[in-house]
């Protein structure tokens, strides 16, 4: 927030670091379930489904991933580790959740969910140091939809069986 120019040098840098980060998450959502297949045996064949969710549910965590850090670079240490510690309880709520109710598929759910559970809380975190960049979030939001959109057309038959809630 000092300055324009810092500004856009920070957003241009997270831009940046998104997209990688994502680059490599759509690696694994999208050739996740070929690349079990074929670098196993057929005894690991289950873990391709698990793959593809994986990448596509990390993808949310990637995109706000500079965030909290704001706090902590701004000397704001009690913030940082308020905030850390929401997410890590809403996170294992989820987690327990979602597992006992839909099995191994709710540990990759719960990370998703939890980004969107905790987002306004993140963003009342950040909004102090002048780092949210809601078009960056949005747009690397509608990104991770393409993607799961495609990851998941691409693997339906073996995805739909992790996840009850479609009535596989």
């Amino acid at each position: 927030a000092d300055s324009p120019e810092n500004w856009r040098a920070v957003a241009r840098a997270r831009w940046i670091l998104t997209l990688g980060a994502m680059s490599l998450a759509s690696v694994l959502a999208i050739f996740g379930d070929p690349l079990i297949t074929l670098l196993y045996d057929p005894r690991y064949e289950d873990a391709g489904p698990i793959l593809v969710l994986l990448g596509i549910c990390v993808m949310p965590r990637l995109i706000v991933m500079s965030y909290p850090r704001l706090a902590m670079a701004s000397g704001f240490s009690g913030r940082f580790a308020a905030y850390q510690i929401s997410v890590a309880l809403v996170h294992t709520t989820l987690l327990i959740a979602l597992v006992s109710q839909i099995g191994i598929a709710g540990a990759p759910l719960s990370m998703a969910l939890s980004v969107s559970l905790t987002y306004p809380g993140l963003v009342l975190l950040a909004r102090p140091f002048g780092g949210v960049d809601y078009r960056h979030d949005a747009t690397m939001f509608y990104a991770n939809a393409l993607i799961a959109a495609v990851a998941l057309w691409l693997h339906w038959e073996r995805v739909t069986p992790l996840l009850p809630i479609l009535g596989s």
